[in-house]
């Protein structure tokens, strides 16, 4: 079942790139996560982050969201080549 961010992009038909910033707790990763991801990846979804690091709740691992200055410029990197 695709989530409201799917449903989302899905609607928005964009011929453009598509880039999603995902931050999660990675205790809180379901087992379902890994299968929509890959789903995005195949409708070409790139994917910023999230990169390891402490996180909010005190735990340290995979989860951080990017800094947003690195999100801008990838953002831009992928506006100005069209891919």
């Amino acid at each position: 079942m695709p989530t409201t961010l799917e449903c989302i992009a899905l609607a928005l038909n964009s011929a453009g790139p598509e880039s999603w910033c995902p931050a999660m707790n990675g205790k809180l990763a379901a087992p379902g996560h890994a299968a929509k991801h890959g789903h995005a990846q195949a409708r070409g979804v790139e994917f910023i982050g999230p990169e390891p690091g402490m996180l909010s709740c005190g735990y340290e691992g995979l989860g951080r969201l990017w800094e947003v200055i690195k999100i801008v410029v990838r953002a831009l990197q992928l506006l100005g080549s069209g891919a």
